[in-house]
């Protein structure tokens, strides 16, 4: 539902008339009395793929004069983003913007620059390859709002604040001002504000942690920032976090287990892991390879939480428990998957830590994953006799001290 408010200037006016066009035709004509100067009429429009151009007039007696046109108006559902270079995803390689529809819309800029956001007070066509800018939304995202407003006919308002290369302390809410547009916090809730979208938005996507290097900093901050959201965004419906694809030769394996424990420990939330996303230059990725199959997973995920549509494979497996059977390690998992498909070479993907033996192959038995170790190396017998002696002993780390390394696994 529009509405227009206002004051008519002058005396003998009586009435406010609104003659609405959809798709360039006459749809409705919407009258409303202007009382004491003061007049307030509301204007339902669909939320469907197509857009309407009001003309506002008052008129008194016989005569009518136009106060206003509002052009390209529609209606839908909103989706903010935020987090840092991932969430960006701006052009790397391939363009995304063949794909921009004019159903996919954004208010506002995403910028690092408090006077260039306040600027910017209007609605842009959603724009996935710019790094900053008018309607800058990202490759991902665009993507996701064509596959949504394909399946679903409802145009969709995104609006992302991310920036890359920072880690999460810049992320979180200045609590003294939180629609402060110095902060990054800051700037995306005031987009929102002007938009008169804060009190709308469904759904908020977070993509963060190449940068983290505490995994125990990530949990205590991105807690407090989930927090924050239903304070600021009181009626959003769910929370979408990206388990990242590490970014270094650091595997940040603490860091992707904290954000793997969010689906749990958080209200109303879902973690889509990019690990298995291919495309990946170490950091960033390829538009069709890979930012267009995170858009592709997030738009399935949307289309089960926030329309209803039930479809199958749609979540990431997750771990329930692991255990060790001999040689072979069990890993129970739980998904919505209806099959479980392991490619061929996938023991390279696992790594032990604590020992020298290696995963040698990968079996899938119903909802179960089985990792076959390579053989246990037996100690020669002087390691094998410190080791227990120092063992009965308690000590913390029973290798005797004239075994090499490579012989006590």
């Amino acid at each position: 539902m529009q509405a227009t408010s206002g004051t008519a200037r002058g005396n003998g006016w009586d009435e406010i008339v609104v003659r609405v066009r959809r798709e360039g035709l006459d749809e409705a004509t919407i009258r409303g009395a202007i009382c004491e100067g003061a007049f307030h009429v509301e204007i339902p429009i669909l939320a469907e793929l197509a857009s309407r151009d009001m003309a506002i007039s008052i008129r008194g007696g016989d005569r009518e004069e136009e106060i206003s046109r509002v052009m390209d108006v529609v209606a839908g559902d909103a989706i903010l983003i935020t987090g840092q270079s991932n969430a960006v995803a701006m052009l790397t390689y391939e363009s995304a913007n063949a794909e921009q529809n004019r159903f996919v819309r954004s208010f506002g800029s995403r910028t690092e620059v408090a006077a260039d956001a306040l600027a910017d007070g209007a609605w842009h066509i959603g724009d996935g390859d710019a790094e900053r800018g008018p309607g800058a939304i990202g490759q991902w995202a665009l993507r996701m709002g064509g596959r949504l407003i394909a399946q679903t006919g409802v145009p969709l308002a995104i609006l992302n604040g991310a920036r890359g290369g920072l880690p999460i302390e810049w992320l979180v809410r200045d609590d003294a001002a939180p629609a402060h547009p110095e902060t990054y916090y800051g700037r995306l809730l005031m987009r929102a504000q002007r938009a008169g979208l804060a009190d709308s938005v469904r759904a908020i996507m977070y993509s963060q942690g190449e940068s983290d290097t505490d995994a125990e900093l990530h949990r205590t901050s991105f807690t407090s920032i989930h927090e924050d959201w239903r304070e600021d965004f009181p009626n959003v419906e769910h929370f979408y976090v990206v388990q990242i694809r590490a970014c270094s030769l650091d595997d940040q394996i603490a860091l992707r287990e904290v954000q793997r424990q969010f689906a749990a420990t958080l209200p109303r939330t879902t973690v889509m892991s990019a690990n298995g996303v291919d495309g990946q230059d170490g950091c960033h990725y390829h538009f069709e390879q890979g930012y267009a199959q995170i858009g592709n997973r997030f738009a399935r995920l949307l289309l089960r939480d926030l329309y209803g549509t039930r479809v199958r494979d749609t979540e990431a497996i997750d771990v329930v428990s692991a255990r060790l059977a001999g040689d072979t390690i069990v890993i129970e998992t739980r998904s919505d998957a209806s099959t479980i498909v392991v490619d061929a070479g996938a023991e390279a993907d696992f790594r032990l830590a604590g020992t020298s033996r290696q995963v040698t192959a990968v079996s899938v038995h119903g909802t179960s994953l089985e990792l076959a170790l390579s053989p246990a190396m037996a100690l020669p017998p002087k390691c094998r006799t410190s080791a227990i002696s120092s063992a009965a002993a308690g000590s913390p780390t029973p290798i005797a001290s004239d075994c090499s390394r490579s012989f006590c696994p």
